[in-house]
């Protein structure tokens, strides 16, 4: 099950789920934007911190992070499309190198 909170995005027939954070601070606001696989990974967890059963807890996998606002209007979407593709370009090429194919 995906958390309520993520959104869909479809990027050249790969399905991913992103989360928008922002951090406050005195300089200036902090966005980065998260993205997720759509199948989760399920953890056991204690159900109150230190003591009691533990239950498992839907956990989504992070793909990757920009480290930009995806929903900002200053960017285009031509824009947002060349940075994802860059990110899932480098995500294909650790498959590559993980199964031996190193040139």
């Amino acid at each position: 099950m995906v958390d309520d909170t993520l959104k869909k995005i479809e990027f050249e027939g790969t399905t991913f789920y992103y989360k928008v954070f922002v951090e406050y601070c005195e300089y200036g606001d902090y966005y980065w934007t998260d993205f997720y696989k759509t199948n989760n990974v399920s953890k056991l967890e204690r159900k109150y911190w230190l003591f009691g059963p533990l239950i498992p807890v839907p956990k989504n996998k992070k793909v990757f992070r920009l480290e930009l606002n995806i929903e900002n209007c200053n960017f285009t979407k031509k824009e947002i499309r060349n940075k994802i593709s860059r990110k899932v370009e480098l995500i294909d090429r650790c498959e590559e190198i993980k199964n031996g194919n190193v040139i």
